[in-house]
């Protein structure tokens, strides 16, 4: 049995099979060309924004408007948004909420009507100012539903808020912006002036190290600017700077219209500081400024040169040749190198080398140092305290005034002191040394050659203490000799000093004297005074001083000696020395113990004529034990 089925609803028509390939999107229009049409015309705008200015007036209640959301955004935050960028805003309830297309500008309503298309799957920002902002241009793409409304207002903005570097009014604050957090910058403390404009709080200057000025030599002047002393400085407002309480360690500085001069001086070489502080009128700073004052440097040539020096110190050296050099002012350096040379030294501590050749040196006033050189020198040391020296040949030195200090050298020398307490030092050769006034002290060479000495006025000592072998020193006689030293003539002598060997000494009969043994076992004689004039009274009383008398050392007084003895405990030295049996009208020498704070001393008298006269009186330092031996 066959059954046919039915369906209860009618089957559609067949369409045309050639219908199947036929594409089915074919109808709908492409959005392709908006989109880039789009593009385009915001590309065209932003190239436009930098040829041309678009900037327009504030419309009427424009700059209120403004007023009120800077208030609004204010409330907010310490500072304002920059270049804020809105999105496309989908949650507007309806079309009203858009501003109407106869609010905006022309080229806002263009683009407006290039963005009506149904369905546009991106959305494109541009951070452009239309307006005439020139700023930072982006492009940002976001993602888009599509949407058959046009975009809610303009696709640019220019900052929020903000001055329009390219003039004109700044545009108003976009409703809703709000205000930006503090700037992460340099706080600055800003207020508003009188005419509503900020004003920014004056800094005080700044400097970026010491100043270092031009060096000067000698006595030259050095001109110092206004501009030299400001130079490490600088004001970060443009203030104009200033300086105050200027003053200069050394030296002499005198302001003049914008600048000052320095002037130095003879004894001011070195480094020399100003001290000041720079002003804008409100604010200071301290600074300091440097420069040295170095010594002028003169050189001759190896011809005879005429060389003249400064005030100042000055570094001459003559160079070969006999040269005639005059220093001048200022503690001087000379040299005046080979040749016979004349070189006067001039006012200050000059220090002169002489040099090779027959040449004569003035030291001048100051304290000078001299040194001759090889040659048969002439050296005059002129006032002050000065030090000269002969070195080799047969030289002349002259203290002058002061106490100087005269070394002869090598050769047969004459040395002359002059005035003041003067040192003379004898040299191998035959010499000559004259003290002169003052307290001198002459110290005699062991050379072996006859030398003469003479003290001058004053006291003065003779000083063979270089000497090692022995000497015999008699002041009374006025001779000197020894193994080492030769036959010396001296005279004019209040002291003497013996050498580390067993001397002799002989004091004068003419006057006190002051001796010194030195090392060894010494002998001290002491003569009776030189008889007076006939009618003259008695002989005048001598008092002698042993400065170093100890255990092994002798006086010798006529025929008596006397010499230490060390005792095991106090007591009567008398009859301890001599005993009981002793009678004192037998003695014509006595002694005694003194005793001045915390001072002791020895006296020793001696009556060499028994006339009851105690003429002789040596003086030992300390408490001595002495034991007299008379000589038979």
């Amino acid at each position: 049995m066959i059954i046919d089925i039915k369906a209860t609803r009618q089957a559609p028509a067949e369409p045309d099979p050639s219908r199947r390939y036929v594409l089915k999107g074919a109808e709908l229009k492409s959005r392709t060309p908006f989109a880039l049409g789009l593009m385009l015309a915001g590309l065209v705008l932003y190239l436009r924004s930098f040829f041309e200015s678009n900037a327009r007036p504030a419309e009427e209640g424009e700059e209120d408007r403004k007023t009120e959301k800077e208030d609004e955004g204010s409330s907010t935050g310490a500072g304002v948004a920059q270049d804020l960028v809105l999105p496309v805003d989908h949650a507007l309830s309806s079309p009203d909420d858009y501003p109407q297309e106869s609010d905006l500008p022309a080229d806002e309503r263009f683009l407006k009507e290039l963005a009506r298309p149904e369905s546009l799957q991106a959305g494109i920002t541009f951070d452009i100012d239309v307006k005439g902002w020139v700023g930072a241009k982006s492009f940002g793409f976001g993602s888009l539903a599509a949407n058959d409304n046009a975009f809610p207002g303009s696709l640019f903005h220019a900052p929020a808020t903000g001055s329009n570097p390219r003039g004109g009014k700044s545009r108003p604050d976009i409703p809703g912006a709000g205000s930006a957090g503090p700037d992460d910058g340099e706080t600055e403390t800003d207020a508003p002036g009188e005419d509503g404009e900020t004003e920014r709080a004056n800094r005080a200057p700044r400097v970026t190290g010491p100043v270092y000025l031009l060096d000067v030599t000698g006595c030259a002047s050095l001109v110092i600017a206004l501009s030299d002393l400001l130079r490490n400085a600088q004001d970060p407002d443009g203030d104009v700077l200033s300086i105050r309480n200027l003053t200069i360690s050394h030296g002499t500085l005198v302001p003049a219209n914008g600048y000052w001069l320095f002037q130095g001086g003879a004894k001011l070489e070195g480094q020399v500081t100003l001290s000041y502080q720079i002003t804008d009128g409100d604010f200071f700073v301290d600074q300091v400024a440097y420069f040295n004052v170095r010594r002028n440097v003169i050189e001759g040539s190896d011809g005879n040169d005429i060389i003249l020096g400064t005030a100042c110190g000055d570094d001459i050296a003559g160079g070969a040749g006999d040269d005639n050099i005059d220093a001048r002012g200022g503690d001087d350096v000379v040299a005046g190198g080979n040749g016979d040379d004349h070189i006067v030294a001039g006012d200050g501590d000059d220090i002169v080398f002489a040099g090779n050749g027959d040449d004569i040196v003035f030291g001048g006033a100051g304290n000078d140092t001299i040194s001759g050189g090889d040659g048969d020198d002439r050296l005059y040391g002129d006032d002050g305290n000065d030090v000269l020296f002969g070195d080799a040949g047969n030289d002349m030195l002259f203290g002058g005034a002061g106490a100087d200090i005269l070394d002869g050298g090598e050769g047969d020398d004459r040395l002359y002191g002059d005035d003041g307490d003067d040192l003379l030092i004898d040299g191998p050769g035959r010499d000559v040394n004259f003290g002169g006034d003052g307290d001198d002290r002459v110290v005699a060479a062991p050379d072996g050659d006859d030398d003469i000495h003479d003290g001058g006025d004053g006291h003065d000592t003779i000083d063979y203490s270089r000497t090692a072998s022995g000497v015999t020193i008699d002041l009374d006689e006025g001779r000197a000799s020894g193994v080492e030293i030769g036959s010396d003539t001296l005279s004019s002598f209040e002291a003497a000093i013996g050498g580390s060997g067993n001397d002799y000494i002989t004091a004068s009969t003419r006057h006190a004297t002051v001796l010194t043994g030195g090392a060894g076992d010494d002998v001290f004689r002491f003569l009776p005074p030189a008889l007076p004039a006939e009618g003259a009274g008695p002989p005048v009383a001598a008092n002698h001083i042993i400065l170093d008398f100890a255990v092994g050392d002798r006086i010798h007084m006529s025929k008596y000696d006397i010499f230490e003895r060390v005792l095991d405990r106090h007591e009567d030295q008398f009859e301890a020395i001599y005993g009981d049996d002793f009678e004192e009208d037998d003695i014509a020498i006595r002694y005694r113990h003194d005793r001045v704070d915390e001072l002791s001393r020895t006296v020793i008298e001696a009556d060499f004529n028994r006339d009851g006269i105690w003429e002789t009186t040596v003086t030992i330092d300390g408490a001595r034990m002495l034991v007299v031996i008379e000589q038979v």
